[in-house]
């Protein structure tokens, strides 16, 4: 039996993988289930039915991982820095923040 796809946002998954990129000590098994959760989540929101994105958004490929975080955690009401220099997403690029966790995941598996 297949498990679904986490279906309520993220947001503590998504501060934990922040602040791993930020460069903040985070317990690798936590941020593993993190990555594991948002991974889940946004193909959820993409390729699970949601509105897939193709590709990269070009204004939104400019951002990195660091900015294109914030921005979704911003967008969704949590405050994750001092400034308001982050500009809204309006459309959420899931597969994009798909790759991130993804690309975490595999830092740790692969290692």
């Amino acid at each position: 039996m297949l498990l679904p796809y986490p279906n309520s946002f993220p947001q503590e998954a998504l501060m934990m993988m922040l602040d791993k990129i930020r460069g903040k000590e985070v317990a690798i098994p936590e941020l593993v289930n993190a990555a594991w959760n948002v991974a889940g989540y946004a193909l959820a929101q993409s390729i699970g039915g949601g509105q897939v994105i193709a590709g990269e958004v070009e204004a939104l490929s400019k951002l990195g991982d660091e900015e294109l975080l914030s921005s979704l955690l911003e967008q969704h009401g949590a405050k994750v820095s001092d400034t308001d220099q982050v500009a809204s997403l309006g459309l959420v690029p899931w597969l994009m923040i798909a790759r991130i966790a993804i690309k975490l995941l595999k830092d740790y598996i692969l290692d």
